[in-house]
């Protein structure tokens, strides 16, 4: 009698095992089902330019030869002695430094002031939110004439006994106008997802924060801040991308100078592809910003995961 209970527990056992895996199966195929068309197109506009980059950086492609003929490591070594590459690299570094903890940080204050109940919240969320409907060659425009001789900004210099000068006529004040300008213009964009985080916080966790006596600087420290660092991780990845992306409006204001004093990465692989006609050096740029990319970003999910 014991024997016969056992061997049924074992076949019901069995039988509950057996549809246990055929429903993870199940939810597995479907899952992978509703991810194949997004895997389709990541991998045609994505995987496969990358892969071709790649591969076409250990080409010389010239329009003298008749194809293209593999060279293997030689356009990266010739490229580690090209003094406008590293000038370009640094000053992407320069911008991904200034641009991102700024943008990031001024969209969270700019967030947290507008979250509140006061009045004429309306109209200030409308300024704040304006630089993100301009499109980015009319900001450029608008900046070059605020930088250039007869600009505001340059009228302030001058009263202040600063020079009279346009920031963009100088290499060291090209970049820090440059990012004065990129800050005031992702801060507003970043500011809308800081600004849906704050409110979809839990209000009881802060009632009973004040009710311990948390308020100010040590409230935000303490309960603001952990609780959107997942939007302060994209926002920091997304940011670091659009530095690293910069290229707009070098193309309207300084086209890389004065003397590469601006010139970035992507801009530099735009002058070799279109202007120099080098696919070969421009593929071989491609390759490294995206070496770069994947370690910058690496590094930026490492540590915030760890927070």
């Amino acid at each position: 009698m014991e024997r016969e209970i056992t061997r049924q527990g074992r076949r019901i056992g069995r039988r509950k095992g057996q549809g246990i895996s055929h429903a993870r199966a199940r939810t597995g195929f479907t899952a992978c089902a509703l991810l194949l068309p997004s895997f389709a197109l990541l991998a045609v506009f994505t995987i496969f330019p990358i892969g071709q980059t790649l591969r076409q950086s250990l080409y010389l492609d010239d329009p003298g030869l008749p194809a293209p003929q593999f060279v293997g490591a030689a356009n990266y070594q010739a490229l580690a002695s090209d003094q406008v590459f590293w000038k370009a690299l640094g000053n992407s570094a320069i911008y991904v430094v200034g641009i991102v903890p700024c943008s990031v940080a001024l969209a969270m204050v700019m967030a947290m002031m507008i979250n509140r109940v006061f009045k004429g919240n309306s109209a200030v969320r409308s300024l704040f939110f304006y630089p993100v409907i301009l499109p980015l060659v009319a900001v450029a425009n608008i900046w070059l004439y605020l930088y250039s001789s007869e600009g505001i900004i340059t009228w302030l210099l001058s009263v202040l006994h600063m020079g009279n000068e346009s920031l963009l006529s100088s290499g060291a004040t090209v970049k820090v106008a440059l990012i004065v300008m990129l800050v005031w213009k992702d801060a507003s964009f970043y500011m809308v997802f800081f600004l849906a985080a704050l409110k979809n916080l839990p209000q009881d966790v802060f009632e009973a924060a004040a009710l311990d006596g948390a308020h100010g600087w040590k409230l935000f420290w303490n309960m603001t801040f952990p609780l959107v660092m997942p939007t302060t991780l994209f926002c920091l990845v997304m940011s670091t991308a659009d530095a690293f992306h910069l290229i707009d409006h070098l193309i309207v204001m300084t086209q890389g100078g004065p003397n590469n004093a601006s010139t970035s990465l992507l801009y530099y692989i735009y002058q070799a592809s279109f202007q120099f006609v080098d696919a070969s050096k421009a593929t071989t740029v491609t390759a490294c910003l995206l070496l770069v990319l994947l370690i910058v970003f690496g590094a930026q999910l490492s540590l915030m995961e760890k927070k």
